[in-house]
């Protein structure tokens, strides 16, 4: 009888990853991946509609180079990667993400972090306890209290900023709708917006692309879009496959960190 197929894949990666190296070898990617959710009741909950594709794509690719990852995933569409140098931990809220995020930071060296998750912005100041009743919450919605949720990506970088120059390279995503007419316009557009946010987040780095399109963004096998960091902004090229697209992040990240060799090696 053949043996479970997961259990061969795991023997390969295993081999793989005592064999060859690889050039992410020594190196240890954070990711983050999937949506949050804001519950309501013990049964709803408000979310976005991220699969957490890209964020597998990259811990992937990561993988698949050599790397140590650690993915902290919100409730994910897709199946996850596969590898041994691979450690998971599971999330649901912004708060349970964020948590995770520091927890991971300060246990082990870290050297890059992908912030691929699409993070709710909203949650209710206090979820009820029990399932509201459908007809009293339609008709409480307009009196609601709700709160902002933790910015994940800018309290990582402040906290990273107080930590010195040891802390982690940090990569941000940027999702966003544009209604401009040409190609032009639109890049424009969607570059100053991840101008802004690279401002406001303290990141080092970030990869906006478009949503709201077919071929691009949440729930897309594909995904085009721009590299914006303090120095320049590179374009990834066509439309390809998130497995493509998160090897080419996986390199521009290598890139940033040069030759530095990796801090979990160290």
């Amino acid at each position: 009888r053949m043996m479970d197929p997961e259990l061969i894949v795991d023997a390969v990666e295993r081999w793989r990853a005592e064999t060859s190296p690889g050039a992410w070898a020594g190196r240890h990617l954070l990711v983050s991946t999937g949506p949050t959710r804001a519950y309501l009741d013990p049964v709803r909950f408000v979310s976005n509609a991220s699969t957490g594709a890209m964020g597998v794509a990259i811990a992937q690719a990561a993988l698949d180079l050599g790397a140590a990852v650690t993915l902290v995933a919100g409730p994910l569409q897709v199946p996850g990667p596969r590898g041994a140098r691979l450690r998971r931990v599971d999330v649901e809220t912004a708060g349970e993400m964020l948590a995770a995020m520091r927890e991971r930071l300060g246990a082990e060296p870290v050297d890059a972090v992908a912030m691929v998750a699409a993070v709710a912005d909203f949650a209710p100041a206090e979820a009820a306890g029990a399932k509201l009743d459908k007809d009293a919450t339609l008709a409480g919605f307009s009196e609601m209290a709700w709160t902002r949720e933790p910015d994940i990506l800018a309290t990582l970088c402040a906290e990273r900023s107080a930590a010195g120059k040891d802390a982690p390279f940090f990569l941000g995503f940027a999702a966003q709708t544009v209604d401009a007419e040409s190609a032009t316009e639109r890049e424009a557009a969607l570059v100053a917006y991840a101008r802004e946010k690279l401002a406001r987040k303290g990141a080092d780095a970030i990869f906006v692309n478009r949503v709201g399109v077919a071929g691009t963004g949440f729930g897309s096998p594909t995904n085009t879009g721009w590299w914006v960091d303090g120095e320049e902004v590179v374009g990834s090229g066509p439309t390809r496959p998130k497995a493509e697209l998160g090897r080419w992040l996986v390199e521009r990240i290598g890139a940033a960190l040069g030759g530095q060799r990796g801090r979990a090696a160290s």
